[in-house]
């Protein structure tokens, strides 16, 4: 990386790596998080509704 018409950058090498693995771990929380939110309602109504012992081929 340089900078127009100054030469080299003054950002370090590191920080393209550690800029990399703090996006994977924002996304990894991110997807989790999305993921929990959406199969919370799910297993809630399975388990209120108590599905799996009344038919458990139907769950929905």
């Amino acid at each position: 990386m340089q900078i127009k018409g100054e030469g080299k950058s003054k950002i370090p090498p590191v920080v393209g790596a550690e800029h990399n693995r703090l996006g994977n771990w924002l996304t990894s929380a991110v997807v989790g998080i999305a993921l929990l939110g959406i199969y919370h309602p799910i297993i809630k109504n399975i388990l209120n509704n108590e599905l799996v012992s009344k038919n458990p081929f139907q769950v929905s």
